[in-house]
C-alpha cells in the first residue's frame, strides 16, 4: 500500500481513448473489448460496440482529463480543490487511491520518480 506522500510527485498517463458524454459531460472511457489484432478479427464483425464503455461521475471525469502525462497528481489535486472545495476533502486521500485503482485496473500509467519506496512506477 502506497502512503499518499509517495505518489505526489508522480505523472500520471491515460492508456485509452474517450470521449465527453453529452447530456452529462462527463468522461467515457472506451476500452478495447480485444487487446490483439487476431482477436478483432475473429470477433469484431459479431460485436455490437468495439468497446467496453466507463462512465466516470463529475470528480473522476476532471481527473481524467487531467491525467494528461503533464500534470503531477499534486497539481490534480489543486484543480479538484479549486473546481470543487471542500466538498472532497480529504483531496489527496482519495485522489492517490482513485489513481492507485486505475493503474492497477491499466486504465493509466503511474510515472514515478525513482525513490527507494516506488522506483521508476508504481505496480
Amino acid at each position: 500500500m502506497q502512503k499518499v506522500e509517495d505518489i505526489m510527485e508522480c505523472i500520471p498517463s491515460r492508456l485509452f481513448d474517450w470521449e465527453i458524454k453529452e447530456d452529462t459531460g462527463n468522461v467515457v472511457i472506451l476500452r478495447p473489448k480485444y487487446k490483439s489484432k487476431v482477436g478483432m478479427l475473429m470477433f469484431g464483425s459479431f460485436l455490437k460496440d468495439k468497446n467496453f464503455k466507463v462512465n466516470l461521475d463529475k470528480l473522476g471525469s476532471v481527473v481524467w482529463k487531467n491525467t494528461d502525462g503533464k500534470n503531477k497528481v499534486k497539481r490534480i489535486g489543486e484543480i479538484l480543490a479549486k473546481e470543487f472545495g471542500p466538498e472532497i476533502e480529504p483531496i489527496y486521500e482519495r485522489l492517490s487511491t482513485f489513481l492507485v485503482q486505475m493503474h492497477k485496473q491499466k486504465f493509466i500509467r503511474l510515472d514515478c520518480p525513482a525513490s527507494p519506496l516506488i522506483g521508476a512506477s508504481i505496480d
